[in-house]
Formats: structure tokens, C-alpha cells, sequence
């Protein structure tokens, strides 16, 4: 009859049977007979219940008269939908069926609808809530757990009083009351809260009634959003605008079609142009100088990418700037770009201080290399002053026009000495201009003056690359470079040691090592400066490129030199990595991107007049050679005996052979074994109290030091290279005639 109806059916002969066939394919409904229920309908009941995918599932009973004559049929069980007695007509069993199944599909689609509404609720943005009408959460999403740091079940059962800041809990009982009384049935407000970690929030709350069918309330029914950004944003917004205004960089914001939509007043000020100024999309092209640079932000921002550099810009008045400028996109909360943002510093004035700084740098290196450069200078111009003026000494004998050429000689060497004497106080001031430059030639052509630079206790090693390629940069510069870094290793190397200047090409493939932010691949040419001194402890070495940050005692260092030449590695696309050992030295390397090779003076003494002679012994400490033969020549031909030493070591070898003779020490006061002229005239001072001391250099009365106490009691006199015959004559007599100082 069923399959007459139109029903698909599925039979089982024993409940057994039935359980399996709706475990493996659960029916739309189930037709149990209470005879094939094996005499316990109730238990097959509560075992189809149980079945996988049949909690909803309709189930009728048919009840028929037992087998036992008398018997009475079956009483419903509550966990059948309907119970029918047999025999059931078939109109009455089709249309209970068909009543059932329609109940179920209505009853599937039901729950689907609860299922979405429930998922949506869930993953709603915002949050959504029940609440008691004590005010306690009887329902929450997850997006309100969120908001307040809860999990769901630490949120069920709180009372939402307890997440409003102590001092607003009093509004929200407000709130609750007036939805309770009828006076509002729904109220809007936002109040500050507290999460679960304590941490402050701002929510809105948007809390309703929800009534019975009666009008009673049941529970309230709460929507609550997080607003801490917009109230930070509200709060913010006007001291926002007045730090934009007021900002000392020109910004300008962008659509992102490339109009301007705003400059604040120091980008009017900076360039002279308003909005009004600025029409059409990328408008601010105009203001570049080099169009090329110009386009080149422009696309980096079309891109969506950032742009950083500086630039030649066209200011107010058409001033010519320079302007460091960074552009970046601006993008809202889901990441897409909504405009962008220019920053415009204009750092003219800090880049002519820094070409002012670096011509101080070059004055300051300079005054380094002065005394060097005039010791080596004097040496030279002492032998060809001493030759002429021992030439002179025997004038009679020689030719006029000799005489002529003698005394022209003398008068070149006084210019020479004035040149000599002037390097202490200019230096060069032509432009800097970059060109390719083979840095072999620039550790060559410094290298004399540098080993005058850093004492003769230091050796000095030049090693040099060949085939090295050219950098293109500022020769001047790297002198600079060069300079520091010497001057730098000899400070770290109070007691001598070894100095190694090196050239080499290399090849980078990847990113070097000690993660530079500055390095790059290519080719490059480094330049590396090694010592044998102190090192640098650890905690220095990362600042010892700042500027004014300097380890040396006060006084001595104005803490710029390593600061400058990394600052000029960075302006030819290079950078610096150093290491260092304390106790074991330090290397400095410089890398730097190759490229394909591509007057009157003084009137001069007259040497013809009598120079002032003597007997006495004198010990001549000199360790130039040329300088040492004639000082010795001209002293003997005034008279005088003369004991010779190239270094401290031979003058303590001759002082203990001769010290009783010995009436005056005449000595250089750089030496190149670790003593100087200042340790030889305190030793042999000690030794004997009346002993004369003179002392020569090129660099000047400063080289004597500090301790004047001591040059002061033992009547020490200086002469200053170069020194004339005449000058020497009377500088060794007056101080063999002078008495003996009053130490009182």
C-alpha cells in the first residue's frame, strides 16, 4: 500500500535489523509494529533515538492486540511522535505520514535558518550579547569576548557592570532602569571600560528590551562596539593638525590620483606655494630641480612603494635647496592605499656646515701634519742653508757671481722656511669635485708626510694591490680618510707599535658580513688601516662613528675624526666595518664602489760678520744624516769638538764614554728608538747638573711639553729648524755662557 502511495520503503524483520539499516542510511521516517519489537517497544524506541542522525527523526507506532487471547494492545510510549491502533485504515496511515514529513522538512529547514543565523551572529564584526535582566551575559559572540579579553565562559554569568571603568558603573544601573520601567525601549550611549588584563577601552553600547508575548520583559539584548580609535581619533584630531601645522618639515598629502589635498604652512613657507599653487595630479614635479629625480618618486609612489634621498628642490623666490624628502603611501586599516605623504626637510644650511665642518676637518688634519711636514721641510732646508753659509765663511776665495749664487740660495731657503711656517695656519679651499682616482696614488703621495705624522717610535708599512681599480671621488677626501684613520691608529699606540695601510680590489656577491646597512654587492676597492695598539673595548665599538663621541681624555680629540670618514665613505656609496681586539689592535676598512679606469722673504744674515766660536765638547744627537754632517761641520769650524749620535741609544753609549768632557747637549728632540731629546736632557741632567742643554725641532717650542718645571731649573734652551750658521753659532754660545739657573 505505501509503494501504491508513492513512499520509497525500506523493511527490517527484527528491531535488530531495523537499527542497522538506520545506521547505514537513516529514513525520513520510521513505521515500528510493537509485535516486531521484540516485547520491549520502549527500549527499540530509545534505541533508534540513540542512532547516528536520528535525533530528529519522526517515528510511529503501530500498536495491534497480542498474540494472548485478551491481551490489550500496547500503550503509547512518549518516545514515539504518534501511536495508531491496527488495523489503520490507508487513507488514515498515508496522510499521518505525509502530515509527519512535511513537519520534519519544515522542521530541517528551520533548524538550517538557526544554523546560519547562529554562524552569522558568531563571526559578526561587532559584538552581540544577551543579558539577564539583572544585567548578568547569558549569551555572548565571540567578537564581544574579544572586545573585553574574555573567553565565553568567563564572560557567561559576569555581570557587565564589572567591565565599565569603577567610576561609570553607577550609568549603567541607570541604564538598566530606565529600560525596566518603560521609560526607553532601547538606549544608545559609550562609556570607558576595562579588559580582562585591565588595560582601558572605550564601547559603545546599543542596549534593547526583548519582551514575551505578554509585553513582559524577558532579557535585554546588547550590541557593543569597540571605539577606542575613534575616541583617541576625536580626542587627537586638533592637537594632530596643530603638530602637522606646526611641524618644521614642508609636508604634503596626496590623493592617490597624485593631487595635492593639503601642505601645511612650512611647506608654504619652504616653497612658496599654497593649494591654489599646486593644480592637477603629481603637481610637485614642478619643484624638482632634476625632473629625472622627480619622476622617479613619483613612480616609486604609482608603484605603491616609499622614496627616500635628497634632492636639488626650487624653494620660495626660486632659491635653489637642497631638501631631504621622504615619500610614503598611506593606507587605511585593510592595507589598501588611500593617498600618499611627503615629507620635505630642507638641509641646505646642515649641508654647507658640513662642507664647513669637513673644511675644519681638513684644517684640523692639517695642523696634524704641520709639525711633520715643517720637520721634514727643515731638515732640508738646514743642509742647504748649512752648505751655503759654510761656503760663504770662505767668500774671499770664491768668485763674485758665486758669491751672488750662494746668497740667492739662502734667500730661496728663507722663503721656503716662510712657506714651511705657513702650513701651520692655511689649508687648501678648492671646491671639492670627484674624479677617477687610482687609490695607490693617494697612500703614495701622503705616505712621506704620514710617517712624519706618527712619530718615529711607529712602524709604517705601505702595501699596494696592483692592477687596483679606480673609485670615483674627491682625492682631497680621502686624504682625509686616510689622515684620520693614521692619526687615529697612532693615538692608539702611545708606545709605538706597528701601522699597515693596505689597498685591495674584491668582489661582493652577496650582502657582507656584520650586517652593514650600507653594503651592497659589487666591485670595490677597500682600503684597510691596522695597528698594533690598544683595541677598542666592545661596549665602543658600536658608537665610535658618532659624532663628538670620542674615548680619548679631554682635550686631546674632538670626536669627529671617525665620524668624518664615515661620513665620507657614505657620500662616495661606501661604508666602514671595523674590528678590533683590546689589547691586540684594531682594522679599519674602507670600501668604496670602482669604476672603469678611465715671493720675497727676510733679508738674509750676513754670514761674512764673525760668528761667535768656542772649544767646548758638544754631543750632537741628530738622526737625519744630512742634517747631522753640517751641524757638525759648522761647528767645528767655530771651534768647537763634536761627538756624534744618530739615535738615543748611541748618545747614551757616547754620554758614558765622554760625559766628562761633554759641556753641551745639542739634540733633536724626535728621535726614532723610543727616546727623545726631552728624555736624553732629563737623564744627562741628573747625571750632571751643569751640563748645557739645546734642544732643535721643526715643530716648534709645544714638542718640549708640559713639564716646564723641569726645562725651567735646568736652563734647557730651544732652536728652531732650520737654524742659520749664524743663528746656531750664537744659539750654542749663549747657552754654553749662560749661568747656572737659580733653583731656589
Amino acid at each position: 500500500m505505501l509503494v501504491r502511495q508513492g513512499f520509497a520503503v525500506s523493511e527490517a524483520e527484527t528491531s535488530a535489523a531495523a537499527l542497522l539499516e538506520i545506521r547505514r542510511e537513516p529514513p525520513d521516517l520510521v513505521l515500528l509494529n510493537d509485535n516486531r519489537a521484540d516485547g520491549n517497544p520502549a527500549a527499540v524506541l530509545d534505541s533508534i533515538r540513540r542512532a547516528v542522525g536520528a535525533t530528529h527523526l519522526p517515528i510511529i507506532l503501530i500498536s495491534a492486540p497480542r498474540a494472548e487471547e485478551g491481551s490489550p494492545p500496547t500503550e503509547p510510549h512518549s518516545a514515539a511522535d504518534a501511536c495508531l491502533a491496527w488495523p489503520v485504515p490507508d487513507a488514515v496511515l498515508a496522510a499521518t505520514i505525509r502530515a509527519f514529513l512535511r513537519a520534519r522538512e519544515a522542521e530541517c529547514r528551520l533548524r538550517d535558518v538557526e544554523a546560519r543565523w547562529r554562524a552569522t551572529v558568531e563571526q559578526a564584526a561587532i559584538g552581540l550579547g544577551h543579558l539577564s535582566l539583572e544585567g548578568a551575559w547569558t549569551w555572548a559572540n565571540s567578537r564581544l569576548c574579544q572586545i573585553f579579553g574574555y573567553s565565553q565562559q568567563e564572560v557567561l554569568g559576569r555581570h557587565c557592570a564589572d567591565m565599565l571603568a569603577p567610576e561609570n558603573r553607577k550609568s549603567w544601573i541607570e541604564l538598566q532602569r530606565r529600560l525596566l520601567c518603560g521609560q526607553s525601549e532601547s538606549v544608545a550611549t559609550e562609556l570607558p571600560c576595562q579588559r580582562k588584563d585591565g588595560s582601558d577601552l572605550w564601547a559603545s553600547f546599543t542596549v534593547s528590551v526583548a519582551r514575551d508575548l505578554e509585553g513582559r520583559p524577558r532579557h535585554l539584548v546588547a550590541v557593543v562596539d569597540d571605539i577606542s580609535i575613534r575616541k583617541w581619533t576625536e580626542a587627537n584630531l586638533s592637537r594632530i593638525r596643530a603638530a602637522i601645522e606646526g611641524a618644521s618639515e614642508a609636508i604634503a598629502i596626496h590623493d592617490v590620483e597624485g593631487c595635492v589635498t593639503y601642505v601645511n604652512r612650512a611647506f608654504i613657507r619652504l616653497f612658496g606655494r599654497g593649494l591654489e599653487g599646486l593644480p592637477g595630479p603629481w603637481p610637485t614635479l614642478s619643484l624638482f630641480a632634476d625632473a629625472a629625480v622627480g619622476r622617479a618618486v613619483c613612480n616609486s609612489l604609482a608603484r605603491h612603494q616609499a622614496w627616500e634621498g635628497e634632492s636639488e628642490m626650487r624653494g620660495a623666490q626660486g632659491r635653489s635647496l637642497r631638501v631631504e624628502l621622504r615619500a610614503n603611501p598611506i593606507r587605511d586599516e585593510q592595507g589598501a592605499v588611500i593617498g600618499f605623504i611627503s615629507l620635505h626637510k630642507d638641509v641646505t644650511q646642515q649641508r654647507e656646515l658640513e662642507a664647513s665642518f669637513r673644511r675644519a676637518q681638513r684644517l684640523e688634519a692639517l695642523g696634524r701634519l704641520s709639525g711633520g711636514v715643517a720637520h721634514d721641510f727643515n731638515n732640508l732646508l738646514t743642509v742647504m742653508r748649512g752648505n751655503a753659509e759654510l761656503l760663504l765663511m770662505s767668500s774671499d776665495r770664491l768668485p763674485r757671481e758665486a758669491v751672488d749664487l750662494l746668497h740667492n740660495i739662502l734667500k730661496a731657503s728663507d722663503s721656503a722656511a716662510k712657506l714651511t711656517r705657513q702650513l701651520l695656519i692655511f689649508s687648501r679651499r678648492q671646491t671639492l669635485q670627484p674624479q677617477a682616482v687610482n687609490l695607490n696614488e693617494v697612500v703614495k703621495g701622503l705616505a712621506k708626510m704620514l710617517r712624519r705624522v706618527i712619530r718615529e717610535d711607529i712602524q709604517m708599512e705601505c702595501v699596494q694591490a696592483d692592477g687596483l681599480p679606480f673609485v670615483y671621488a674627491d682625492p682631497a677626501m680621502l686624504e682625509q680618510v686616510l689622515m684620520n684613520l693614521v692619526v687615529n691608529a697612532r693615538d692608539a699606540m702611545p708606545h709605538g707599535g706597528h701601522l699597515r695601510i693596505a689597498t685591495e680590489s674584491l668582489e661582493l656577491d652577496g650582502i657582507p658580513t656584520h650586517g652593514n646597512p650600507d653594503a651592497h654587492p659589487g666591485r670595490f676597492v677597500c682600503l684597510r688601516v691596522s695597528d698594533t695598539g690598544i683595541g677598542i673595548l666592545p661596549d665602543q665599538l658600536s658608537r665610535i662613528f658618532e659624532p663628538f663621541y670620542t674615548t680619548k681624555e679631554a682635550g686631546q680629540g674632538t670626536g669627529l675624526g671617525l665620524a668624518t670618514v664615515d661620513s665620507i665613505a657614505r657620500q662616495h656609496r661606501g661604508w666602514v666595518e671595523v674590528s678590533s681586539r683590546v689589547g691586540e689592535g684594531s682594522e679599519f676598512r674602507v670600501y668604496l664602489p670602482a669604476i672603469a679606469p678611465a715671493a720675497d722673504g727676510p733679508p738674509t744674515a750676513d754670514v761674512g760678520t764673525a760668528l761667535p766660536r768656542g772649544s767646548e765638547s758638544i754631543l750632537l744627537v741628530e738622526d737625519e744624516e744630512a742634517v747631522r754632517l753640517i751641524t757638525r761641520q759648522v761647528l767645528t769650524s767655530l771651534g768647537y769638538r763634536v761627538h756624534e749620535a744618530a739615535s738615543g741609544r748611541e748618545a747614551l753609549e757616547t754620554w758614558e764614554q765622554r760625559k766628562g768632557e761633554i759641556a753641551l747637549l745639542l739634540s733633536d728632540m724626535v728621535l726614532p728608538d723610543g727616546l727623545t731629546g726631552r728624555d736624553l736632557a732629563r737623564r744627562f741632567h741628573t747625571a750632571k747638573p751643569g751640563l748645557k742643554i739645546l734642544l732643535t725641532s721643526g715643530y716648534g717650542p709645544d714638542t718640549l711639553g708640559q713639564d716646564t718645571a723641569f726645562f725651567r731649573q735646568s736652563g734647557v734652551s730651544f732652536l728652531r729648524k732650520p737654524a742659520s750658521a749664524p743663528d746656531l753659532a750664537r744659539a750654542v754660545r749663549q747657552c754654553l755662557d749662560e749661568k747656572e739657573p737659580n733653583t731656589d
